[in-house]
């Protein structure tokens, strides 16, 4: 069974509290492991609960700010 791209699903786990050294949310933030393309999603990844950018390629949180309840 082939996977493609529109059927990938990414889960991220993560704290409460948003991770300690964890830049402020980067819309235009490439990814610093591998280069790619970043896309943006609204959650609990990198920590806290807000919006983050993460990296589809390598799974990477790169960016994250919280917002309040």
């Amino acid at each position: 069974m082939e996977t493609t791209k529109q059927n990938e699903i990414h889960v991220h786990i993560d704290a409460a509290e948003v991770r300690e050294g964890m830049p402020d949310y980067d819309q235009a933030t490439l990814c610093p492991q591998c280069g790619g393309v970043t896309e943006t999603s609204f959650g609990l990844a990198g920590g806290g609960f807000g919006i983050y950018s993460f990296c589809p390629s390598c799974g990477i949180v790169v960016s994250k700010s919280e917002v309040d309840e």
